[in-house]
């Protein structure tokens, strides 16, 4: 109880600082005394009425300014960082997630090019589909398999292709490999 007897007694003293400084400011900037002005008799209430009122303002315009550039940083987005393998198995491309974040295949695209040419083989991927044996959540996890095949590319045949997986939402490459397809 006596801690918060004398902290309120420190605030009242810090305010009557602060009015006085305020009233000597303003007094400085050439306003006219309290006792200049006829209206009222008593102005002294009326001066300290003020100085808080402007102190009052002033924390809250501080306040406001200090809380939007706290809070103007927004965070930056960025891709899903993952270790992906990306190889040949059967005729087939097989993409191992081995390790790091869980990718919605939603955000995912693939596109397979035709080495040497460099040509896009077929349409780019969107939304590729997981292996259910693997993975029955829906969503790229570690452990969890893509297997495209002639059903996912048409003009898929021997031969040599590089791979890319890319995050759709901000049109980063999360992984890139170069694989030789045989039958």
């Amino acid at each position: 109880m006596r801690v918060v007897k004398a902290l309120v007694r420190m605030a009242a003293r810090a305010m009557a600082r602060v009015a006085a400084f305020l009233q000597g400011v303003l007094a400085f900037q050439g306003f006219p005394k309290p006792s200049e002005q006829p209206i009222w008799k008593d102005r002294r209430a009326i001066s300290d009425a003020v100085a808080v009122a402007l102190l009052l303002t002033m924390a809250i315009v501080m306040a406001a300014a200090i809380g939007a550039v706290a809070l103007s940083k927004a965070p930056t987005a960025s891709a899903p960082v993952a270790q992906l393998s990306i190889h040949s198995s059967n005729g087939k491309i097989v993409i191992d997630h081995l390790g790091g974040d869980a990718i919605d295949p939603g955000d995912m695209r693939i596109v397979v090019y035709n080495l040497p040419s460099g040509t896009v083989l077929d349409s780019p991927i969107d939304n590729p589909t997981i292996d259910t044996d693997v993975s029955p959540t829906g969503v790229f996890n570690v452990g969890d398999k893509i297997i495209l095949d002639t059903t996912d590319l048409s003009n898929l045949t021997d031969g040599q292709y590089t791979v890319k997986v890319i995050f759709v939402p901000l049109s980063k490459p999360i992984a890139e490999s170069n694989v030789f397809v045989s039958s």
